[in-house]
């Protein structure tokens, strides 16, 4: 693959090609990538990590696209891959397929999504919204690249370590960067991560944060959701003592230069799901797992102090926010600004969608003039109780075939955070959840294709809540 691209590359560069001249290069350089691929599928997974990374960033601030007018590069690429690997290869047709059967609450969750922006563009929505089901075709495609690769034979807990504890680490080398430049100490790389970060939140429209970090992803909420999933692998995921540790470090700083407080306690609300799943099916306790967990807790708690002594000003306002969310049980939602202002989104978004019971079909946020900042609600009101409804059904089958019997725990637990963040975020369009997580359940669903086959029985998955 280096020859043509190295070939392309000198083609415009050196020679000069103008860039109409450069396309059949170009062309032919991603022709020979998509063969290559789906020769060996495996190579979706560096995709998957950069994707999972620099998602957010890798955009064109156009007169295309919902909101502000970005047209996210990252899932157009992910789902044209898909389409040309469709188009050379016959077996990734027949895991599209598989996809279909063995994971049907996933792809009618992905089908419902892709179709709702085309029919809203037909109504009333503007034609340039149509590409707001690029993100639902992504999640889509990575639901297939997960099949191909976990039909490589290859060692899918190893795959799942390396890509998280490498995407996790990156995004906290960079999350912590930016912590400390906010605080006057200026290393390597800290002031480019913090132009970048000022650039992606103008680009978006957003508000930039300069006490929370987002690291490279468009909000401290995004990042904080990457460290949460971390922490759920490292329970669960079937890896050494100090492969966890690799993944527990990066996770609990990235927790703490985000301050997020829906992911930490959504990570310990799936932690606990997932231990009692996991303990009901043994006869006696894991005690080294225990004393493992107990010395990591030591450790966040040292670290914690430590902070403490050298940015007290910042635990004294993690501490205010931790304190602020508690008050809500007591004082209500005025407790919390923040929590305040959501729920005053959500009471708009009920009303229109006491309006438009069927949903707004386009993206919800352009009619609403706001955000929503609630996935159960968003999806509600983009496709009425069926979008929800494929949404909830889509996680509670998550999390009956992966806590069920040990089968693939840490897709099971990650879904029960999923399910609780969705509460106050919108964590099916971050980009580790439509790349990574998404990467993921497609294993799962070949997973569960395989026991199907090997128990010697030719049904489709069982529905969640089936007994």
């Amino acid at each position: 693959m280096l020859v043509p691209a190295a070939a392309a590359l000198l083609g415009i560069v050196v020679i000069g090609l103008g860039p109409l001249y450069a396309l059949p290069v170009l062309a032919l350089v991603a022709w020979y990538a998509v063969v290559r691929v789906a020769a060996a599928p495996a190579a979706v997974v560096p995709w998957a990590v950069a994707f999972s990374l620099l998602g957010d960033k890798m955009v064109l601030s156009t007169g295309v696209g919902g909101g502000v007018g970005l047209l996210r590069l990252g899932p157009l690429l992910t789902i044209a891959l898909a389409g040309a690997m469709l188009l050379v290869d016959s077996g990734a047709r027949r895991a599209v397929a598989d996809v279909v059967r063995w994971g049907s609450p996933a792809a009618l969750f992905v089908a419902i999504g892709a179709v709702l922006p085309v029919v809203g563009s037909l109504i009333d929505y503007p034609f340039r919204t149509v590409t707001a089901a690029i993100v639902p075709l992504s999640t889509g495609a990575f639901f297939f690249f997960g099949v191909l690769v976990a039909r490589t034979g290859a060692d899918l807990d190893r795959i799942r370590y390396l890509v998280l504890v490498l995407v996790t680490s990156i995004a906290a080398v960079a999350g912590l960067l930016l912590f400390l430049n906010n605080r006057g100490i200026t290393l390597p790389f800290a002031v480019a991560l913090d132009q970048w970060e000022i650039a992606t939140a103008e680009a978006y429209g957003t508000t930039w944060l300069r006490g929370r970090v987002g690291g490279l992803y468009t909000s401290p909420n995004v990042l904080g959701t990457l460290g949460g999933l971390a922490l759920v692998c490292a329970a669960f995921g079937r890896v050494l003592t100090r492969q966890r540790i690799a993944l527990v470090v990066p996770a609990l700083a990235i927790l703490f230069v985000t301050q997020s407080r829906g992911v930490m306690v959504g990570t310990f609300l799936a932690i606990a799901v997932g231990w009692l799943s996991r303990e009901r099916s043994r006869r006696r306790v894991r005690w080294q797992s225990v004393l493992t967990w107990a010395l990591i807790a030591v450790l966040a708690a040292g670290a914690v102090v430590g902070a403490a002594a050298v940015f007290p000003q910042y635990i004294a306002a993690l501490s205010e926010r931790i304190n602020s969310a508690a008050r809500i049980l007591t004082e209500g939602v005025q407790a919390d600004r923040n929590f305040a202002g959501r729920v005053a989104f959500w009471g708009s978004a009920w009303e229109l969608l006491q309006q438009r019971v069927l949903g707004t079909f386009g993206p919800p946020e352009m009619m609403l003039g706001s955000a929503v900042d609630n996935d159960y609600l968003r999806f509600a009101l983009q496709g009425g109780f069926l979008y929800a409804g494929a949404w909830v059904f889509y996680l509670a089958w998550l999390m009956r075939t992966g806590l069920r019997d040990g089968a693939d725990r840490f897709v099971g637990a990650g879904a029960v955070f999923l399910a609780f963040i969705a509460l106050t975020q919108i964590p099916s369009t971050y980009v580790m959840i439509v790349g990574i997580f998404s990467l993921f359940v497609g294993m799962h669903i070949e997973q569960i294709r395989v026991r199907a086959i090997g128990a010697g029985t030719t049904h489709t998955p069982e529905k969640a809540g089936d007994s």
